[in-house]
């Protein structure tokens, strides 16, 4: 029996080139199975058997393509820079030569500008002095920024003369606090102002917060 097993597994273990084997299950009339690779003698029942070797299927070819490249850690998104604000515009604090009266110029100081003798204390000067302004004591209201041949015949004698207001640039911090104070007021026309008055004062209070921007606020 043992040797008939050793017959079956050989055939089992076969090469797959090779073509199929038979083998005979042969029973006798005591009832004995035995297998076997020949024909079972005529006074015992035979069954033949097909037999296959099957190998196990080969191992799929290795990848030749080479490794995937390392994806490289995502660098974080840098913050997006905060502007910096521009500074506050250059505010100059001015007294007017007719009137004496102060007031806050956002372009500079004023131009020279003609005005009439009566609004001046010029009486106080010889009238060929006020005219002559090149020849004035330094700091008279008629003499600032005054220059020779800018007084023509008609002027005498309408008795008008070249002024200009007196200008002293204000510092950061002082210009800071007259635009609070300019946006203040504003707020507060704006909140009394009816509702068709209020967007040329909206537009105003912008214009303020916006050069308030660069004062730290």
């Amino acid at each position: 029996m043992s040797a008939t097993l050793a017959l079956i597994g050989a055939l089992m273990l076969a090469p797959q080139t090779q073509p199929a084997h038979t083998a005979y299950r042969c029973v006798d009339a005591s009832g004995h199975i035995a297998f076997q690779d020949h024909p079972c003698s005529r006074h015992e029942r035979q069954h033949k058997l097909s037999l296959h070797h099957f190998d196990d299927p080969a191992p799929a070819p290795a990848s030749t393509a080479p490794p995937p490249a390392p994806v490289p850690p995502a660098k974080p998104s840098a913050a997006p820079a905060t502007p910096t604000p521009a500074p506050p515009p250059v505010l100059w604090r001015c007294q007017r030569a007719t009137d004496g009266k102060s007031y806050v110029s956002w372009h500079g100081p004023t131009p020279a500008y003609r005005a009439p003798l009566g609004m001046l204390d010029a009486y106080q000067n010889d009238l060929g002095q006020i005219y002559r302004p090149h020849q004035l004591p330094a700091g008279s209201v008629a003499t600032t920024g005054i220059r020779p041949g800018m007084v023509t015949p008609g002027m005498i004698g309408s008795r008008y003369v070249w002024v200009q207001d007196r200008c002293r640039r204000l510092s950061r911090s002082e210009a800071c606090q007259v635009i609070q104070h300019e946006w203040d007021a504003t707020q507060e026309r704006i909140r009394k102002a009816f509702e068709s008055d209020r967007p040329p004062l909206q537009k105003q209070a912008e214009h303020l917060r916006q050069a308030m921007a660069g004062c730290g606020r």
